[in-house]
């Protein structure tokens, strides 16, 4: 049944399928979590953005004009 939903999230050997990173800015992916929150919950966003530097989830390159942000 949910592959006939999704058949983008089937998985073949348990492995689930690679997605495409996301590329950003820092300033747009802090924005989109500070929309995605609660008031009074600022610090979560904070939290949010440490925790994708610290697993190593987040990549910082050095474009022109902008630095960019890539989550894999």
């Amino acid at each position: 049944m949910l592959a006939a939903i999704a058949p983008e999230r089937s998985a073949v050997g348990g492995e689930a399928p690679r997605r495409p990173p996301i590329i950003t800015t820092l300033y747009d992916l802090i924005a989109t979590l500070s929309a995605a929150s609660e008031p009074g919950e600022e610090e979560l966003v904070t939290a949010a953005v440490a925790s994708l530097c610290h697993a190593g989830r987040l990549r910082f390159l050095a474009v022109p004009h902008a630095w960019v942000v890539i989550s894999s």
